[in-house]
């Protein structure tokens, strides 16, 4: 019966988890445009590295 019990909290956290991964991808804001999405975290967002033509 407990290892029910926890079979079925594991399936529930999964399918939590990936909802909430959905709703952040859909839900994300791209700022200025470019491809990194607004993030600051490397030197990436410095190039034109995406497919746009400017």
């Amino acid at each position: 019966m407990i290892q029910n019990i926890i079979v079925y909290i594991i399936i529930i956290a999964v399918v939590g988890y990936v909802i909430y991964q959905i709703y952040t991808i859909l839900t994300k804001k791209n700022n200025n445009g470019d491809s990194c999405g607004g993030c600051t975290g490397c030197g990436l967002n410095n190039h034109t590295n995406d497919c746009r033509v400017k």
